[in-house]
């Protein structure tokens, strides 16, 4: 791009906005570069480029210097792999960001490298041949850093009008789309070049040259638009903003019925002289209608799971959730709750809170230019805790999770909360849908976890597991009622006063317990070894056990 050119300009900006509302603007593709006037004349550039009716701005223009470094009229904007513009403009990311947020007609920024007498294609051969583009890479870091800091900046415009060096400048453009921007490319000569360059870039990192700005005008005026059909790559053809207006419109007409253009652009934004809404207008009227929104498929996935097609989700706090929604070519923005901003097609939101539930939409910009969007609602809950609590045989609640209990017992689990709902899965096929849940007289069969599933009235789940195990009851004889295990004998059994344990181990301890596990009386055998006797005359009338050191233990009959 020449004649304004060859002025020194602060940092410009572009914009590109296509909207699905039914109107006659709902297609077109209308574009303008954008000069330091954005940033000199901040109070009323961002609300006109806003409302001018223009669907995206490019940002003219980043220098690559010798060392790397990112400029703009001798400012720096990144060095040594961070964002330091902010030092000399502190409202230019929020300036940025603003320009595709709220109510605008703007959906697309991008910014401009090169330009007629601009080095910094030359520096970024240099530099490619000398560190190559890897992540520690300068040319990496800093543009790393610049997308970073402006996450709203979708794309980075090729306007090199010098060096055509096709290796170094497919290897720099593969680099920006694995930091995340889209490539753009503004010839007026040298078609060969821009060919090579679009092929290389998108056999490596396919869609990302998605857009030709050919100029028509200075170095391009006798360029005919016909001849610049690209891979099929969306074109768009572009006009002096203080040229001849009807011969721009006659132009970029014929450029859409003869050639294919999707779409016009200007050069330049620079000044209050320019009627930003005339000029979006008259591209806007030519293009309206002329590309087909795509259909959006959505995906997401909650807490490592599966990938759902589904558009809503719910989790608890702490989870973590992506969404993915399909064409993955294409343009992607994003806003949602809690200021949320992105530019990424596939947005991860980790250790979710309740302030970031919500709508989350997604605007796609395809390879066409249009606009389709796409509204994720999530919502985030806490879940509650659980109490947990069980009844034995009829006795006190108890707050713990695990019992051991006899074959015959009586078991309830009763935990809290009491609202929400609630689901059990267990032993034997055991399911219900009761909080509190009733085994009578157990058996084998049903020992093992009760999981019980609680939802709360914010819909979170949580889960609570009793393990109930099984106590091992005594070998009962049945000869002469007594109670035998190995050459240890009990009698009488049953009983009405005292039992005799025969055979007993010296200075063994001795425990007679309930059968919910609680123990009644405990003894200690004599220094010998013989016979023991135990007073249960106390006791009411019931089942009990008598354990018999660390591992034998007898079932007793009490009258």
């Amino acid at each position: 791009m020449k004649t304004l050119k060859h002025f020194v300009f602060r940092l410009f900006v572009t914009f590109i906005v296509l909207t699905t509302i039914c109107d006659w603007a709902i297609f077109a593709q209308s574009g303008i570069y954008v000069g330091g006037h954005f940033r000199r004349e901040r109070s009323h550039t961002i609300t006109d480029l806003k409302a001018s009716g223009f669907k995206y701005v490019i940002l003219f223009n980043i220098n690559v210097e010798t060392n790397g470094d990112l400029t703009t009229d001798g400012e720096m904007i990144c060095t040594n792999g961070n964002y330091v513009f902010g030092n000399v403009e502190p409202n230019y990311v929020s300036d940025v960001t603003a320009l595709k947020t709220g109510t605008t007609s703007i959906n697309r920024v991008e910014s401009c490298i090169g330009g007629w007498g601009n080095h910094s294609y030359a520096n970024i051969k240099s530099l490619v041949n000398s560190q190559g583009t890897g992540t520690g890479s300068i040319l990496y870091r800093n543009f790393k850093a610049l997308k970073n800091a402006i996450a709203s900046m979708d794309a980075i415009d090729n306007d090199d009008e010098e060096t055509y060096d096709v290796n170094s400048s497919t290897s720099f453009h593969v680099m920006l789309a694995d930091i995340g921007y889209k490539s753009t490319l503004a010839p007026y000569m040298n078609k060969s070049f821009w060919q090579s360059l679009a092929t290389n870039v998108n056999n490596q990192r396919g869609g990302a040259v998605d857009r030709i700005y050919l100029q028509c005008y200075d170095g391009g005026a006798g360029n005919n638009p016909c001849d610049w059909n690209i891979n099929n790559i969306t074109m768009h053809t572009g006009g002096l903003s203080y040229g001849d207006l009807n011969a721009i419109v006659n132009q970029m007409t014929s450029a859409k019925n003869n050639c294919g253009s999707k779409g016009g652009f200007f050069w330049v934004y620079n000044d209050n002289n320019i009627n930003l809404n005339d000029l979006a207008s008259r591209v806007n009227n030519i293009f309206a209608g002329s590309c087909t929104p795509s259909t959006i498929t959505s995906y997401l996935q909650i807490n490592g799971g599966a990938w759902q097609n589904i558009s809503t989700g719910s989790l608890a706090a702490g989870g973590k959730i992506l969404l993915g929604p399909q064409p993955t070519d294409g343009t992607w923005n994003w806003t949602g709750p809690n200021n949320f901003t992105s530019s990424s097609r596939e947005i991860t939101i980790a250790n979710i809170q309740t302030n970031q539930a919500g709508n989350y939409i997604g605007s796609y910009t395809n390879t066409s230019g249009c606009i389709s969007k796409v509204t994720f609602s999530i919502s985030v809950c806490i879940p509650s805790v659980i109490t947990p609590y069980l009844q034995i045989n009829g006795g006190a609640w108890q707050s713990t999770t695990s019992a051991n209990l006899a074959t015959g017992s009586n078991l309830i689990l009763g935990p809290q909360p009491i609202d929400g709902t609630w689901k059990w899965t267990g032993p034997n096929s055991y399911t219900s849908s009761s909080r509190e849940i009733t085994i009578s007289n157990i058996q084998p069969a049903q020992f093992g976890n009760y999981v019980g599933l609680y939802t709360n009235t914010s819909g979170c789940n949580s889960s609570v597991t009793f393990a109930i195990g099984q106590t091992k009851s005594a070998q009962i004889s049945s000869n002469n009622d007594n109670a035998i295990l190995g050459d240890i004998v009990i009698f009488p059994n049953p009983a009405t006063d005292k039992v005799t344990i025969a055979n007993v181990p010296a200075n063994t301890i001795i425990t007679v317990s309930n059968l919910s596990g609680q123990t009644i009386l405990r003894t200690q055998s004599s220094d010998n070894k013989g016979d023991a006797i135990v007073d249960v005359s106390e006791l009411k009338a019931d089942t009990y056990l008598i354990k018999i050191g660390d591992s034998k233990t007898i079932k007793l009959l009490k009258k």
